[in-house]
């Protein structure tokens, strides 16, 4: 007997014939893929969402400005991954609704099917669905946890301080609160690890660097930290940390076939333990899956301080629920509170003017 092929089943949307006819010739090439159904409006996507149990849901970005809570409500009624669908990479709706959760996006060109595009797209849905699978093999809401004392936050540990922040669905969004409340002085330097396409970074860097106080560039390889500044990783690559005598330096490498996120939460805070020590903070955000649990609690056993966002302000309790559950988190805060708890433990220096 010959194995029974797996397929991931894909409900599709789009305003635009063009984009919907585009899109079905490419879906109609792949033989893993099954397409359900295929909506002209948000309202019959919300209804198919529902009754078809789809894997994966592709949307063309056109639909989030109809509906500007679009996502929030396919996600109360169909967990899955969402591709966005775009006609340029350009469009500043794909930012917008990878701020709100969509996991990926695609852009459709004029070109007959085959190619590039379509490697693409096989490559995206096996990606998204995997991901979605992983954070369907636990809970995505847990009980609510009284909030633990704080692990003495008020006692910076010696040292160079280091802060790691991993998040996924809602991220951009969740972290940019976080960064535009801190003051350059913080005396720590910060490292941002979020499930995010590698073709976006760059444009996320940007809007941060322009918004937020601390310094933000994009992470690159052997670079040495300088408190006062943050590090996003790029989107595609595995970080981790490294000492050197009285520095931290980040080391950057490709992602490999089998890696499910890249960068990995885990991977970053298991080599922060190791490389900072007590000097090392640890915070979860939003999102779907378990990513950050094992590498958040690496980080309190060695005796740094770790923090797990709050129900309450989560888009996504997978992440924070996981490392709640894992016993990885000295404190369980709301977004806005978070800031706070990093300036008590990472403290202010002073900056010559």
């Amino acid at each position: 007997m010959g194995r029974r092929r797996l397929t991931t089943s894909v409900l599709l949307a789009a305003r635009s014939p063009a984009w919907r006819v585009r899109a079905q010739a490419l879906l109609a090439r792949q033989p893993a893929i099954r397409l359900l159904e295929v909506a002209r409006d948000p309202q019959r996507l919300l209804q198919l969402c529902t009754s078809q149990a789809p894997d994966v849901i592709l949307i063309g970005v056109e639909m989030l400005g109809e509906v500007p809570d679009l996502l929030r409500r396919l996600r109360a009624r169909a967990p899955v991954p969402v591709l966005l669908l775009a006609g340029s990479p350009g469009d500043p709706a794909l930012l917008a609704g990878l701020e709100e959760g969509a996991a990926d996006f695609l852009v459709l060109s004029r070109r007959e099917p085959g190619g590039p595009e379509e490697r693409e797209l096989a490559a995206l849905l096996k990606q998204v669905s995997a991901r979605g699978l992983a954070a369907a093999s636990a809970p995505i809401r847990a009980p609510r946890y009284p909030t633990p004392p704080p692990g003495r936050p008020d006692r910076p540990a010696a040292g160079p301080r280091l802060v790691v922040i991993g998040a996924s669905t809602g991220g951009p969004r969740a972290v940019q609160t976080v960064l535009e409340a801190l003051p350059a002085e913080l005396d720590a330097a910060i490292v941002v690890a979020i499930h995010l396409p590698p073709r976006f970074t760059p444009l996320y860097v940007e809007r941060l660097a322009r918004v937020c106080r601390l310094g933000v560039e994009e992470g690159s390889d052997d670079r040495a930290l300088q408190v006062g500044r943050a590090y996003v990783l790029p989107g595609g690559t595995q970080g981790r940390l490294e000492r050197r005598g009285d520095e931290l330096r980040l080391r950057l490498a490709p992602r490999r076939r089998s890696e499910l996120h890249a960068p990995s939460v885990d991977h970053v805070m298991r080599s922060a333990a190791a490389a900072a020590g007590a000097a090392a903070v640890g915070v979860i955000l939003t999102g779907m899956g378990d990513d950050g649990a094992q590498g958040l609690l690496a980080i309190r056993s060695a005796g740094g301080y770790t923090v797990a966002e709050s129900e309450q302000t989560a888009l996504i309790f997978g992440m924070p629920g996981g490392a709640i559950r894992a016993g990885a988190a000295a404190g369980i805060l709301p977004l806005e509170e978070i800031p706070a708890a990093l300036m008590q433990r990472c403290g202010a220096r002073r900056i010559r003017r």
